[in-house]
């Protein structure tokens, strides 16, 4: 029985089948995929537990080489917002193979500066991808020290537009108590930090003349009580963005 596929055709982990047999679904349970194909005869192959491609198109509508036969991965990327409320996805990444390709028919990752676009920043191996996260994590770490710089010039901003003057709070938004220095709100809200034992709530917060105590239970490590404190806080400006 001859194949009808192009003798240069040289399949890895699938086989031709004659076009006498009608191409069908792969039960739930089983991963194997046959496709028709437009040379004549059937393409089956089993599809990789990482791909979640249904290959539904390939099998309605066949294909004419089986070189361009795709296994595609999960997309992860990271979704951010603009001024608009618009979201962008970036940095998108999935697993890829073309299994019978005479050229690279190993899995590989396709890195996409954005998300749907087509554009892939290249092809690249378990090992380049574990170097591209290397550098993603050096940026985000540089990220992290600019992030606490920004919270520094907001609150150095902020001590100048009020003045400088303790217990000048009112302008504060709920961001500016999540990041702004600790030192610096407690000086803003004219608060003073007392320790105390078997404090309710581990911690609470008091007016005082024209400012606040904040009087934290001794078992707070110090990271504890900066939380407590920028809870407090919070709760203190109520729900203003």
């Amino acid at each position: 029985m001859s194949i009808t596929v192009p003798e240069t055709f040289k399949p890895s982990g699938g086989f031709v089948r004659p076009v006498v047999e009608e191409p069908v679904q792969a039960p739930a349970e089983d991963r194997t995929v046959t496709v028709p194909l437009h040379v004549g005869g059937f393409l089956t192959f089993e599809c990789p537990k990482w791909c979640t491609a249904s290959h539904s198109e390939d099998i309605e509508r066949g294909i004419y080489n089986p070189s361009e036969l795709s296994h595609d991965g999960a997309e992860a990327s990271v979704e951010l917002a603009d001024f608009s409320g618009e979201t962008t996805e970036l940095l998108a990444a999935s697993i890829r193979q073309y299994p019978f390709s005479s050229e690279e028919n190993r899995p590989y990752m396709a890195l996409l500066p954005h998300a749907g676009n087509g554009e892939s920043m290249g092809y690249l191996t378990a090992a380049e991808v574990n170097e591209t996260i290397d550098r993603i994590e050096a940026h985000l770490l540089v990220l992290r020290k600019m992030s606490a710089q920004l919270a520094e010039a907001t609150a150095e901003h902020h001590r100048q537009v009020s003045g400088g003057r303790s217990g000048h709070w009112a302008s504060l938004l709920a961001d500016d108590v999540k990041t702004m220095p600790v030192g610096y709100l407690l000086e803003a809200f004219g608060a003073r930090v007392v320790e105390g034992d078997g404090v309710e709530g581990l911690a609470t917060m008091e007016p005082e003349g024209e400012g606040f105590v904040i009087t934290l239970d001794r078992v707070l490590t110090q990271l504890m009580r900066e939380t407590r404190v920028r809870r407090l806080l919070l709760q203190q400006i109520g729900g203003r963005r």
